[in-house]
């Protein structure tokens, strides 16, 4: 089946380098073989195309460039199809990059213009019709497909329990196709629906496949109108996987098993690694961040059996140590100290590419350790043995034979066990000893031929262990999850009320906060253009206070009154002498009234602390919120006619005395002349006692 294939290039002065956004020139090969071309695309444009022609592969030079600010490869990969993977067509088997155009003049790529965008577009399709290029798996391989209800917005003419009823049986309908789907294809998978009294409201599979693996199942089934996901977990580390397998095939094979190599290894955060063959010829110097030892191991035993492990320092790096172990290998670590120069012209003598420093390091600590180790094999002669039989002399020749040993031990394993016989001449104890110390010779070869194959595998089946542990280890967090998902479920619930309430309380916090500051600036407005007034006109403040009652009276005094200030009270109609009293505390210097005048036991109150209390209505007083002025001149008037009213009222005082006084004259004389005189009485006989 042909590919429905896709590349693109940036095109110049675009994306990060400059203020404009990231546009591309975007070429697409079709089922049918037509390729489509477009220029100057932006990111929204691009994954439009992307999701119309669904290509499986999708070509560039440089995957940073079409990631915006802060975006990592999951978060663009979720924007693509599910069946899309994006391909660095210019890496080679292990990721590292190579020049674009060597690669278009090893493959006789016609058209290629470095300087055009769209020809270099058009060109890395044909690159990945060859098979170039490393594809990108930012995911475990593991899928999630959730099937939820179609996207409408509106119901249209139809009543609510019909337009229900015909969103769940859609996503029934779907969730039937894809278990069909899955368990046609053998797919073991885990299925939660949530029921419901028509059909279904929503599904969940979950199967532990890759993800472009599960989607390639469903590229040409209509899964419309439900809305359909596939969702995948991020890998911690981007795997990279090489498209053109058989040019890399893996050399894991007897013959590598029966191959004896030198690794130099240098350890850290990204380990380095470099295979030597007993001859000191390099067979692969790679490195890789957060490499575990599993993986390494496997790495190794693809080239061969180690029998040494080098080290660029001293002392022995604990990694090092553990796989010398593994394989009961010899450790070799250099007499001196290396410098950077020492490492680099080590590197040099072998003339093999490394990438960067730590592959430099590990393949000087290897050609370092093939110096150290090659002297030991001057004496062996190797004349008429096979590659095979050499590899393995030399690796007894380290194990502490000598080299005369070494070469008997595997030419004794060529020789055939004889068959017995009834009738042989009897040997002398010297031939029986040489026979001896030929079958030990042979033994020993043997068994170390053996051990080795034995250990090899056994480090490769450790190696699978360690894999099948993380994939256990996966498997018990997720049914973890799966138990403890009604729990969580309740705990959100129980934190989204408790967030609600919060929430509700605070906006109500903030509703009484934002009323408050309006009075605050009307309070603030007012007391500017009362000061304003005041330094214009030179009028006088007066504290205003709207209901006269002890509450009201706290508030006023929150306004800092003191001995002496000016009054205005709105309505003095609630209080009494007990509110009087209160009120009198701060010695106001004069109180007005606007609005229903105190009550006479509390006028009394103001009157005995000589307090004056005059009626708002004939003076000038202007009133602004929270604070009002008046004149000077009203303020001198309204004092001018409280002394005349005091005056007056001791005038009034005074009459009512003077006027009480004689009536108390007159009545006590009426008394007296209306007094009987009983000196003229004549008592009747009754009356006699």
């Amino acid at each position: 089946m042909t590919q429905i294939l896709a590349a693109f290039d940036i095109l110049p002065m675009s994306g990060k380098s400059g203020d404009t956004q990231i546009r591309v020139a975007l070429a697409v090969k079709t089922k049918s073989g037509k390729i489509r071309t477009w220029e100057g695309v932006d990111r929204r444009k691009f994954f439009s195309l992307m999701h119309n022609f669904k290509p499986e592969l999708i070509g560039t030079d440089n995957p940073y460039e079409i990631l915006e600010s802060g975006e990592d490869y999951t978060s663009f990969y979720n924007r693509l199809p599910p069946v899309s993977s994006l391909v660095h067509v210019n890496a080679d088997h292990r990721g590292n990059m190579v020049n674009l155009g060597s690669l278009m003049r090893k493959h006789k790529v016609k058209g290629w213009d470095k300087k055009s965008p769209l020809k270099t577009a058009l060109s890395m399709i044909k690159l990945l019709e060859i098979g170039e290029g490393v594809a990108i798996e930012p995911f475990e391989s593991e899928t999630i497909i959730k099937v939820g209800q179609p996207k409408r917005h509106k119901k249209g003419g139809w009543s609510q329990a019909r337009y229900a009823r015909q969103n769940e049986e859609v996503v029934a309908f779907i969730t039937n196709t894809i278990k069909e789907i899955l368990q046609k294809n053998s797919i073991e998978f885990d299925l939660v629906s949530v029921e419901t009294k028509f059909c279904a409201k929503s599904s969940r599979f979950h199967t532990f496949e890759d993800r472009l693996k599960i989607a390639q199942l469903f590229t040409n089934v209509r899964l419309r109108p439900a809305h359909v996901k596939f969702i995948s977990p991020p890998r911690p580390t981007v795997k990279k996987r090489y498209l053109k397998k058989e040019n890399h095939p893996k050399v894991m094979t007897t013959r590598s098993y029966q191959r004896r190599i030198l690794v130099g290894i240098d350890p850290g955060t990204t380990v380095g690694i470099a295979i030597l063959d007993l001859n000191g010829k390099p067979l692969e110097v790679l490195s890789q961040r957060q490499i575990s030892k599993g993986e390494i191991i496997q790495a190794i035993t693809e080239y061969g059996i180690p029998v040494v492990f080098c080290s660029d320092v001293s002392p022995i790096p604990q990694l090092v140590s553990k796989l010398a172990a593994t394989f009961e290998s010899e450790i070799l670590s250099p007499n001196t100290l290396l410098s950077k120069l020492d490492k680099r012209e080590l590197a040099k003598e072998v003339n093999f590419r490394v990438n960067n420093n730590h592959e430099s390091d590990a393949l000087a600590a290897a050609v370092n350790g093939y110096k150290q180790i090659r002297s030991r094999f001057n004496n062996l002669n190797t004349e008429g043995l096979k590659r095979i039989e050499i590899d393995l002399s030399k690796a007894l020749v380290l194990k502490g034979l000598n080299s005369v040993d070494a070469r008997t031990a595997v030419l004794n394993m060529r020789r055939k066990p004889e068959r017995k016989v009834l009738e042989r001449e009897p040997e002398g104890p010297s031939q029986q000893l040489l026979n001896r110390v030929d079958n030990l010779l042979k033994f020993m070869a043997e068994s170390e031929f053996t051990v080795a194959n034995l250990r090899a595998h056994l480090s490769k089946l450790e190696s699978d262990i360690e894999r099948e542990r993380i994939q256990k280890d996966r498997l018990i967090r997720e049914l973890k999850k799966s138990r403890d998902r009604n729990i969580r479920d309740a705990l959100a619930k129980e934190l989204v009320a408790n967030k609600s309430r919060e929430l509700s309380s605070i906006r109500k916090e903030l509703s009484m906060s934002n009323v408050q500051n309006k009075k605050l600036e009307k309070k603030v407005k007012s007391l500017q253009e009362a000061l304003w007034i005041g330094l214009q006109e030179g009028a006088y403040p007066l504290k205003v206070l709207d209901v006269f009652s002890g509450s009201g009276i706290d508030e006023i005094y929150a306004q800092r009154v003191s001995e002496g200030d000016l009054i205005l009270v709105l309505d003095g109609s609630g209080g009494g002498p007990r509110t009087a009293l209160k009120l009198v505390e701060r010695r106001p210097r004069i109180i007005f009234v606007r609005d229903k005048m105190f009550t006479p036991e509390a006028l009394e109150v103001f009157h005995d602390f000589k307090i004056p209390v005059m009626d708002a209505d004939g003076y000038n007083i202007r009133v602004l919120e929270s604070v009002a002025i008046i004149h000077p001149l009203d303020f001198e008037k309204a004092i001018h006619d409280y002394e005349i009213l005091l005056r007056n009222q001791t005038r009034i005082k005074n009459i009512d005395g003077i006027i009480g006084a004689l009536s108390n004259y007159k009545f006590e004389r009426r008394s007296i002349m209306e007094a009987p005189d009983y000196d003229d009485y004549e008592f009747e006989e009754e009356d006699e006692i």
